[in-house]
């Protein structure tokens, strides 16, 4: 890591977040009357990625924190904070900045420490006290049927009654009002990431729907940290879906209009990801813009460029890469690098959006991103605050979707005709094609549909007529244009002359 770069503490806040868990581990003693004892430890997942360990290795000593590197397998890489000073220091130095690692850090210092140094851990029922604080720290630990000692394990081998014993106090929880764009840039370093979602979709006429996807994602997280972060991009202006299964949270950003606003938030001090994010921007959006994922030889050129993002983050091989058009399209494709691929997308300013479209400036002035934001207030001003579908009225759940896509209408990219305002699964329906909507303002939905939710969520509205307030609906010829390109409705014409 470059010697000059000083990053935000905030920026640290949000790394140690992101790559950060607390672990209890207990252990086998003959030191003490019980036989058993229970250390902590600050576990951070740097993987194979030099730079977060150099990044959190010179943060640490700047700040006297103590720390050991541990390997799990070829893979896996971990940096370990254990002793109990520098467990204080790192409370100190974030004071009411951490939000997933904040309850359990100040666990560690104002109740564990305390009551170690106390002796009470060293008896069973202080044992137990802490096993049943634990428990409920990290309930995903409880739920593990791999997990060896628990609390009701140690109750059992005591012979104490688990229902008798207190819990080792935990401090209330205190969180952060809000969260920074210095924050989120630190978590994304840690847990971000750009990549291209391809998947079988035969409503499209390429048979295949592809989407550009940026995502945040936790395991195991802390509700406060899914609230605050959907605060900061709702105010932002930016709309994310966000998903949990499992105790994990994934924030997934997929408008074409909304990601070179996340960009612009993260770009100022973001840096283990500045280069796949300066890459997506400058190679992939511009494809979308251009609309190349509905054609065969566009499909098969974005598949080309988004392996190194593919592969960056899993390491495994996706099922729908190049080799795999290359071998389904066969002939019908021109077969090209991807370094031809990316100096064509770097030269060729013909084919290019404009680069304030996709690549915002580091300065982060929240007027750089009004064109956007004021397109979307534009139109949901023009739809009266309502998706056109549901009639859902809460504008946090509302997204605007482009008719004719952005690449294809260069006069009509910024008009509020050319949208409709949908929540987040019409949005991605109609996105997909699942769905149209005709000249007339009446809803089609794609025959057999695969899926029973969806069909249970889009059925009821076939052959719908949508009300618009009065001289403010789509653009017909819009939709006329968009429905061209969706395969089951031309398919389907015939029955409908």
């Amino acid at each position: 890591m470059p010697e000059e770069i000083i990053q935000p503490l905030d920026y640290y806040a949000g790394l140690i977040d992101a790559i950060g868990r607390v672990n209890f581990e207990v252990k086998k003693t003959d030191h003490r009357v019980i036989g058993y004892d229970v250390r902590p430890s600050l576990v951070f997942h740097v993987g194979q990625q030099d730079f977060l360990d150099a990044l959190l290795g010179t943060f640490f000593e700047d700040h006297g924190i103590g720390y050991t590197f541990r390997r799990e397998g070829t893979k896996s890489r971990f940096m370990l904070v254990e002793d109990n000073e520098s467990f204080r220091k790192l409370q100190a130095i974030f004071d009411g900045q951490l939000v997933q690692l904040s309850t359990e850090l100040s666990f560690i210092v104002d109740s564990y420490l305390p009551a170690r140094h106390s002796g009470e851990l060293a008896a069973k029922y202080g044992h137990l006290q802490l096993m049943k604080a634990i428990a409920d720290l990290q309930p995903e630990r409880a739920a593990n049927d791999n997990t060896k000692h628990t609390a009701g394990s140690f109750a059992r081998e005591f012979d104490i009654e688990l229902a008798s014993v207190s819990r080792l106090e935990i401090p209330s929880a205190s969180y952060r009002p809000e969260l920074t764009a210095d924050y989120l840039s630190g978590f994304f370093d840690g847990r971000g990431w750009c990549s291209v979602a391809i998947s079988e979709n035969e409503t499209f006429s390429v048979g295949y729907s592809c989407t550009p996807r940026v995502e945040l994602t936790r395991p195991h997280a802390n509700p406060a940290l899914k609230r605050l972060v959907s605060e900061f991009l709702d105010a932002q202006g930016i709309h994310a879906n966000f998903y949990s299964q499992g105790g994990k949270l994934s924030v997934v950003v997929t408008e074409l209009e909304t990601i070179p606003m996340l960009f612009e938030l993260l770009l100022e001090t973001l840096w283990e990801r500045r280069e796949q994010v300066a890459y997506f921007s400058d190679v992939i959006l511009p494809r979308f813009h251009r609309n190349d994922h509905h054609t065969k030889q566009g499909l098969y050129e974005i598949s080309t460029l988004a392996e190194p993002l593919f592969r960056s983050t899993t390491g495994k091989q996706r099922q729908y890469d190049a080799s795999y058009f290359e071998e389904r399209w066969g002939d019908e494709l021109v077969v090209r690098e991807r370094a031809t691929l990316i100096e064509d997308s770097q030269t060729d300013d013909a084919v290019r959006a404009p680069p304030e479209t996709y690549l915002p400036a580091i300065d982060t002035d929240a007027d750089r991103r009004s064109p956007d934001s004021a397109f979307r207030r534009a139109v949901l001003e023009r739809y009266g605050h309502n998706c056109a579908i549901t009639g859902l009225g809460d504008t946090r759940l509302l997204e605007v979707a482009h008719i004719v896509p952005w690449a294809a209408d260069s006069d009509g990219r910024d008009d509020p005709s050319n949208a409709v305002v949908l929540n987040p699964l019409h949005h991605e329906a109609y996105d997909r094609g699942l769905f149209v909507i005709d000249t007339e303002y009446r809803v089609h939905v794609a025959p057999e549909l695969d899926d029973e939710y969806l069909d249970e969520q889009l059925a009821s509205y076939d052959g719908t007529r949508l009300e618009f307030p009065e001289g403010a609906g789509p653009d017909r010829a819009a939709l006329e244009a968009r429905n061209d390109e969706v395969r089951w409705w031309q398919e389907t014409s015939a029955t409908r002359i």
